[in-house]
Parts: C-alpha cells; structure tokens; sequence
C-alpha cells in the first residue's frame, strides 16, 4: 500500500455543517488486495456512527479513495485514524495469509 496525493485538512465547500475534508487516495498490489479492504471497510461505511463525521470510500483498479467530511478538525482527526487503523488491520491479516501460502 503507498499513500499518493493525501490532501489533509482541506476546507470544504458548500455544506455549512462541513468544516474540514481530508481525501486521502491509497494504492495497493493488486485489484485482489483492494476488494478485500473494501469489503472489509463496507460495515463501517454503511451506517454512520455520528453525526459529527461521515466517510465515503471508492475503489478504482488497484487504488482506494478515501473522502472524510467532518464538522470539525478533531471529529475528522479521529474518523480518519479510524479508518486507517482498519486499512492497516486488513493489510497486516493479509500480509500473514500471503506468507503462508
């Protein structure tokens, strides 16, 4: 996974309510790797947990991007740790099951 064009603590525009945007585009090693991040992220991405914050993901060939909107900076501080800590939950689970096979 290689982190390419993070744009952090963009201020957005249009929605009142949205004071910082971060979109943060990751590339991993292959269209495989990605579908399972994905689905693991989906739970996570389907309900949202506050009202402070809220996360759209996309997948695109072999890249993720990650679009946070947030009322505040600490409220997209805390969504953004959220859902890297995740990303990199699946990708240390997906490193181990690479290295047995």
């Amino acid at each position: 996974m290689r982190v390419s064009d993070p744009t952090l603590f963009k201020l957005a525009e249009g929605d009142s309510k949205t004071k910082a945007r971060a979109v943060i585009r990751l590339k991993f090693q292959s269209e495989d790797h990605l579908s399972i991040v994905l689905k693991a992220l989906k739970p996570e991405t389907d309900k949202q947990l506050t009202s402070r914050s809220r996360v759209q993901i996309r997948g695109e060939g072999k890249a993720l991007t990650l679009i946070f909107e947030a009322r505040d900076t600490s409220a997209l501080r805390a969504v953004t740790n959220s859902y890297l800590r995740w990303i990199a939950l699946v990708n240390d689970t997906w490193s181990v099951m690479e290295s047995q096979q």
